[in-house]
């Protein structure tokens, strides 16, 4: 099967020329499996929703266009972290423009797409623990989440 064919389908042929440009799918760095890792649910609940990328955000009218940068691979990723703290802070954002967001936490699974931290794959980038998840489009990772009670 054509990698292509993993992915969301309104991705743009972009995509899979950055995917190549750094080269992803090969890394060496590929996150553990069954990392824990964090993330806002902004909608409140978990769905589908709760794990677009931002380029999906963008394409549901989600988010506005002047968010969107297509050359940036980031862009087709969602975000994880896999320190809580950082996505607690994130969370005290989220909650002015979104009053339902929540913490939740799952685990990675490369059934269900590519993880890298960030670090490990973007020039420059300083932070050791954010994650950018190129999820499949078959995938259901809503099934590996719940919410982190505290």
């Amino acid at each position: 099967m054509d990698i292509r064919e993993e992915f969301p389908e309104c991705y743009p042929d972009n995509f899979f020329v950055l995917m190549e440009q750094y080269d992803i799918i090969n890394n060496k760095n590929i996150l553990n499996e069954n990392t824990v890792v964090y993330r806002v649910a902004k909608n409140g609940i978990l769905n589908k929703q709760t794990f677009f990328s931002s380029y999906e955000e963008y394409i549901y009218g989600l988010v506005p266009d002047k968010d969107i940068d297509l050359d940036d691979l980031q862009t087709y990723s969602t975000s994880f972290d896999t320190k809580k703290s950082k996505i607690k802070r994130l969370l005290k954002m989220f909650n002015k423009n979104y009053p339902k967001a929540l913490l939740i936490e799952g685990t990675y699974r490369s059934d269900m797409g590519v993880a890298l931290k960030t670090i490990d794959w973007k020039e420059n980038y300083t932070s050791n623990h954010h994650v950018d998840w190129w999820i499949y489009r078959e995938s259901l990772p809503e099934n590996l989440f719940k919410e982190c009670l505290e």
